[in-house]
């Protein structure tokens, strides 16, 4: 997605006060070797191959164990 696409979905979906969660990297960022893998190759990569149904999922098992974090800690006393 461009930067451009971005921002115009952005801008259609939602309110300048709404929050979300966005999760983004550029190609300074890549966790990939770029000797091995081109940007252009992960960017076709992520956007062709990769099955985004799991990320939900990660996102609810997080927020789902910290709450039980919190009420473990508040059920000890711990601070």
């Amino acid at each position: 997605m461009t930067v451009k696409e971005a921002m115009m979905t952005l801008n259609q979906q939602y309110n300048d006060d709404d929050e979300i969660i966005i999760a983004w990297w550029d190609k300074r960022d890549s966790p990939c070797d770029k000797k091995l893998v081109t940007w252009k190759d992960q960017i076709d990569i992520i956007k062709n191959k990769m099955d985004w149904s799991g990320v939900h999922e990660d996102m609810r098992t997080c927020i789902e164990q910290y709450k039980e974090y919190q009420i473990h800690k508040n059920n000890r006393g711990y601070e």
